[in-house]
């Protein structure tokens, strides 16, 4: 066994939220850490079906206080590196890559962590072939996109989960319409996809109403699904208050769907779910968290509740009603969570760095008066008090 190799901070993950919190602690003049990829920086993001693209629009606003929506430096802005307003997947993890140059990232590619074990001095993370790296702080940036949420729908495994379908996939073009279930981005997603290559879709949504207007944009569709919507109005039909319990296969080889209230849809075309992720499913993630109505129970430092130094950052940060599941919304948790880990490792936090961060709209002013009188291990009952949904800049 060879010797263990030690970082004082471990980020796993190199997508945004990842390489996100590298590059704010490379701001701060911190080198003590390392980003683990288990495989190529933007991964998943490569992994998108060609024609999908963002929802939130990217514009060079940099330099005027609130940086491109997708930007996860200040500094840099995807409109202008990619010149397109809705980058694809596959744009989008070129940003990723050149963002981790520019910032001198340390990341590990093709470097899965497969387990995380506790020890005296933090955490022991065993990578590939049995290596294994010690760090004082871990911090889980795992992304959604990997953990496909079935939801309790027995015989889940005869659809096809929205993740799955990432090649120019040919979609039917007959009559019988394409299944799809969920009333989200995703859901829309596929529908326009169906649609120009020719053919119907039918979506079944346990929402009351997709096209809802309520304020929080975590809770809505965007602007750009509502418009996509639209514009394929007459191709598609929406069910609402539908939610699927159970799908058997024929012996014609047709699917069968059996909703909540008994109704029944047959169809020949294998179902699509568009239900959403879920990382606490994670192994990686289960063991050092608690959950709280359906989401990672977490301090107001974005820590594990139930274990010490162990931190969330990405799309499943949540806290009470507020959701931060937007790149533009998350990012604001980094430079906190850096000042936090920084003030922990007894590491000087350059105020000028923090104002930098405030200027630009990505450091919240909740944080900035209580932020390190308030650093502590956490109790288990901590709640987030004073993180309310109009608090985080939402």
């Amino acid at each position: 066994m060879s010797e263990a190799k030690k970082t004082n901070i471990a980020i796993i993950g190199a997508g945004p939220a990842g390489l996100g919190l590298g590059a704010t602690l490379r701001r701060y003049g911190y080198q003590d850490f390392q980003i683990f990829e288990q495989a190529t920086i933007g991964a998943s993001f490569k992994q998108w079906h060609p024609a999908t693209r963002f929802i939130s629009p990217s514009f060079t606003t940099n330099g005027f206080g609130a940086p491109d929506l997708n930007a996860i430096t200040p500094d840099t802005s995807p409109a202008y590196s990619l010149q397109t307003t809705y980058p694809t997947g596959a744009e989008y993890a070129a940003y990723l890559k050149m963002v981790a140059e520019e910032y001198h990232l340390p990341v590990q590619e093709n470097c899965p962590i497969q387990s995380i074990r506790r020890n005296q001095a933090g955490f022991e993370l065993v990578g590939p072939a049995g290596t294994v790296t010690t760090a004082r702080f871990v911090v889980l940036g795992l992304g959604d996109f990997h953990y496909p949420d079935q939801g309790a729908i027995e015989g889940a495994k005869l659809a096809q989960h929205y993740a799955q379908i990432h090649s120019n996939q040919p979609f039917s073009s007959d009559a019988d319409p394409q299944i799809i279930i969920g009333g989200n981005e995703a859901a829309v997603d596929l529908a326009c996809h169906i649609v120009n290559h020719g053919g119907r879709a039918a979506l079944y949504t346990t929402r009351t109403d997709p096209a809802s207007t309520t304020a929080d944009p975590s809770l809505r569709l965007s602007e750009r699904s509502l418009e996509r919507l639209a514009q394929i109005a007459s191709h598609i039909s929406v069910h609402p208050k539908k939610t699927l319990v159970k799908i058997t296969q024929q012996a014609d080889q047709s699917y069968q769907l059996t909703f909540d209230d008994h109704s029944q849809v047959v169809t020949r075309h294998q179902p699509l779910l568009a239900t959403g992720f879920d990382v606490a499913t994670s192994p990686l993630i289960s063991p050092f968290f608690a959950k709280v109505d359906g989401h990672l129970a977490l301090t107001d430092a974005d820590e594990s509740t139930t274990t010490a130094n162990c931190f969330l950052i990405g799309p499943q940060v949540q806290h009470g009603n507020t959701r931060f599941c937007y790149i533009y919304k998350y990012r604001q948790r980094w430079a906190p969570m850096a000042e936090t880990l920084l003030h922990r490792s007894n590491f000087a936090i350059d105020p000028e760095v923090t104002a930098w961060y405030m200027a630009q709209g990505m450091y919240p002013m909740i944080f900035s008066h209580h932020h390190h009188h308030h650093d502590h291990t956490p109790a288990a009952d901590e709640s987030c008090d004073h993180c309310h949904p109009t608090g985080c800049g939402c």
